[in-house]
Formats: structure tokens, sequence, C-alpha cells
């Protein structure tokens, strides 16, 4: 089983659709710093997708 499927089975996760959306080549979403205890995502259903972070990603 991989990672991710581990962590699924042990943590509550709830979640809201933002947006549906569909892009073209090339693309790019930004987005702010996230609420505490929030960790947003995307699922890509087709395709491929980068991601990248910049700034400084640590805990405080």
């Amino acid at each position: 089983m991989d990672w991710l499927s581990q962590l699924l089975k042990i943590i509550t996760a709830t979640g809201e659709i933002e947006i549906r959306c569909a892009y073209g080549a090339p693309w790019g979403i930004a987005y702010g710093q996230s609420a505490e205890r929030e960790i947003p995502f995307h699922v890509v259903l087709n395709g491929t997708a980068t991601l990248e972070s910049h700034g400084d990603v640590s805990s405080q």
C-alpha cells in the first residue's frame, strides 16, 4: 500500500469543490497561504501537472 493510501486510512478528510476547470497549455494557478489546518489540493484527471513551491514553506 502506498503512503497516501495509508494516510487516508488514518485521517478524516473533508473538503469542498472550489471550482471545476479545464486549462490548456500553458497554464498556471497561484494561491496565497492557506488557513491553519487547511491543505489545498487539486486533482488532475487527465494530462500532467507540475507542482512548484516558492518561498518559505517551513512550519513556524
